[in-house]
Formats: structure tokens, C-alpha cells, sequence
């Protein structure tokens, strides 16, 4: 993980904000996150997803009803 996480200058998030507010054309669409296997057991990645999705939000001034977030545990 820490390889694809040095693709985005160490800071993914940072690197997303960066983007979108330097950014004359860009608009997102969507976010997808994925929970992965390496965390299955976490009963509070709901929590972690949603604290994500708020500071993405607030960051971007994203409309939260544009983004609507369904953090599902499969």
C-alpha cells in the first residue's frame, strides 16, 4: 500500500483537493471508496467511511445530496 500511497505524493486526499480546487474544468462526479480485505473484521469502518465523506464535503464544498454515502459492510 505504501507504493500506490507514494503515487500520490505520500497524501492521496491532499493530492484530490490539490486537483479539484486547481482545477478550471474538473468536476467529480462520484466517489467510490473500497474497504478492501485487509481490514474485514473492522466494525467500525462505517465510522472511518464517514468521516471521510464529511471532510470531502467540506473540503471540496461538495453538496452532500449530490454525493449521497451508503457505507455498506458485504
Amino acid at each position: 500500500m505504501t507504493n500506490m500511497i507514494n503515487e500520490y505524493d505520500g497524501n492521496p486526499y491532499a493530492r484530490l483537493w490539490k486537483w479539484q480546487t486547481s482545477s478550471k474544468d474538473g468536476v467529480i462526479k462520484g466517489i467510490l471508496l473500497h474497504q478492501g480485505e485487509s481490514n474485514t473484521n473492522d466494525s467500525i469502518w462505517p465510522q472511518k467511511v464517514k468521516i471521510v465523506y464529511d471532510n470531502l464535503m467540506k473540503d471540496l464544498n461538495l453538496i452532500r445530496e449530490m454525493f449521497p454515502c451508503w457505507p455498506v459492510k458485504w
